[in-house]
């Protein structure tokens, strides 16, 4: 019937993707204590449920901050961190729309994902168009995806996020070597070869013998850097048939 219940332990903004009106919500849900620290025994509230409903079609996704919290650092044209000052940071928060983040040791700025992309992504798959994924100061050319003929299911939504994820945090810096090697998980890799334009121009040297199996979950691919993942990247995807 399409009514479903949920409970959250600290990634409280749910995201569902209206069918019929070709709509994405942002369900932001009530504060609720992280898994882990502590045992229930000792939380006055728990976990509370959320209750909501799906219609033919809708998806509902709720997805770790690790996904809107994914980093990339600030290159200038040599694909050399840019060093920035507080006062210089601020002057640039004034035109970047995405969140920023500056080391304070270091002076390296990072542009986080945000949840503005994420929405854009699953309006572009909805609607089996191409999504250009744009950032602040970067030395790359627009990366672009093309979802023709992609169906907008749950599973199709997830790869596209995670995709992205992936080609926000690569670094294809001209002087990566031999040495300098990134692993691409299987199914990511197969949808960017199907949606990622230029994707010959970002993944030409495939390493043959990195050890992969015929049943290997990666791919590895010489030649490129990539900014850390510092959170896990987990989405929870639910469709209404």
């Amino acid at each position: 019937n399409g009514k479903c219940q949920i409970s959250h332990a600290g990634d409280k903004d749910l995201r569902i993707y209206r069918a019929e009106r070709h709509a994405v919500e942002l369900e932001e849900m009530d504060v609720a204590p992280a898994a882990g620290p502590m045992p229930t025994s000792v939380m006055s509230h728990g976990f509370p449920q959320h209750a909501y409903a799906l219609g033919a079609g809708d998806i509902m996704l709720l997805p770790t901050d690790g996904i809107e919290d994914s980093q990339r650092t600030i290159r200038d044209e040599r694909y050399e961190p840019l060093i920035m000052s507080p006062e210089e940071l601020t002057e640039m928060e004034q035109l970047c729309r995405s969140r920023v983040k500056r080391d304070n040791v270091s002076g390296t700025v990072d542009e986080m994902l945000d949840n503005y992309r994420i929405e854009e992504i699953i309006h572009a798959v909805a609607g089996a168009g191409q999504y250009t994924l744009t950032s602040y100061l970067d030395p790359r050319d627009p990366i672009v995806f093309d979802y023709k003929g992609l169906k907008p299911t749950a599973e199709s939504i997830v790869y596209a996020i995670i995709a992205a994820d992936r080609m926000w945090r690569l670094v294809p810096n001209p002087g990566a070597g031999p040495e300098d090697r990134v692993q691409v998980e299987a199914n990511i890799d197969e949808f960017l070869r199907r949606h990622l334009k230029d994707f010959g121009r970002y993944f030409r040297h495939r390493v043959a013998d990195a050890g992969e199996r015929s049943d290997s979950q990666f791919i590895t691919y010489s030649h490129l850097h990539e900014d850390e993942q510092y959170d896990d990247l987990t989405i929870l995807a639910i469709r209404k048939k």
